[in-house]
């Protein structure tokens, strides 16, 4: 989670890191958390779509890099060099992974990086989250995007932008139904 972790306006995104609708939407879906981060919170769940080949293998990375502190600075580099590592197989594709990890995490542990990559606990996030999205959130397609638990209808729009209007429109709803809800709330009264 990013932004205000507190907030009652929560948007999660189901992605496929080697999927380039998703590294497409990134930088829209970075203005919108810029714009609300102080307001919303911001949930990324991972969703690696089979016919991928890598996408699990960078929904690790993502994770381990945040077993270190550097989750949203590998989740950026991943979709911004998706083309360095997407074709990549065993040996080749960890050694860019690891070298994209170094190069965002000056103070990261790239061998306990490249350990984690296999982390039985990353693994069953990755798995938690692929089914969560599967069986509850019913995601059938990435980038899948919910405000509120509520989906938005990302196919029915033609861009990236038109998403991102969609996506501000839905928050600022949202956001207005939270200030609504908190100023017809009366003070409970105390007892002394």
């Amino acid at each position: 989670v990013r932004g205000n972790a507190n907030s009652s306006v929560v948007v999660v995104e189901y992605a496929d890191y080697q999927c380039p609708g998703c590294a497409s939407m990134a930088p829209h879906i970075d203005s919108i958390y810029n714009k609300y981060k102080d307001e919303v919170a911001f949930v990324f769940r991972n969703f690696p779509i089979s016919g991928h080949a890598n996408a699990r293998a960078a929904s690790s990375a993502a994770e381990a890099a945040g077993k270190q502190g550097y989750y949203w600075e590998m989740y950026e580099i991943l979709y911004s060099n998706q083309s360095s590592w997407k074709e990549k197989t065993g040996e080749a594709r960890t050694n860019t992974l690891a070298e994209l990890f170094a190069g965002v995490a000056k103070d990261g542990d790239v061998n306990q990086f490249r350990t984690d990559l296999s982390n039985e606990d990353i693994l069953k996030k990755i798995d938690f989250d692929y089914k969560l999205g599967l069986n509850v959130d019913k995601v059938t397609a990435t980038p899948s995007l919910y405000v509120n638990g509520v989906a938005l209808d990302v196919a029915s729009v033609e861009t990236f932008d038109d998403v991102e209007d969609l996506l501000r429109t839905q928050i600022e709803a949202e956001l207005a139904k939270a200030n609504n809800s908190a100023s017809t709330e009366t003070p409970s009264e105390t007892k002394e």
